[in-house]
């Protein structure tokens, strides 16, 4: 399976796209924020990595860098599924509360 995890949020607290304190669980969010994942297959490959926010599609990557921006309200479910090239998938999960002004 490829490994896959985001990079950023990835727990804490974020001002204006800023990580300003970092702790585990769920991220808290002020202004915009710019999404980034990590993806890596070392046998075959990175295929595609798919962002899903609260179950819905949000954007779909075949290269790096996995960033996308975000200036939503309220709680949110994220989720980043890579698949590699031999059809192996694995995914990482947050969860955020984000205020944009």
């Amino acid at each position: 399976k490829p490994m896959v995890a985001f990079i950023k949020p990835r727990g804490g607290i974020y001002i204006f796209d800023r990580e300003i304190i970092h702790f585990s669980g769920m991220s808290y969010i002020i202004g915009s924020i710019t999404i980034e994942g990590y993806a890596m297959d070392n046998l075959t490959g990175i295929k595609k990595v798919e962002l899903y926010i609260d179950g819905n599609i949000e954007k779909t990557w075949n290269n790096p860098p996995y960033q996308f921006e975000y200036n939503g309200m309220g709680n949110h479910a994220l989720k980043i599924i890579a698949y590699d090239k031999a059809g192996n998938s694995n995914y990482a999960m947050e969860n955020i509360w984000i205020i944009t002004m």
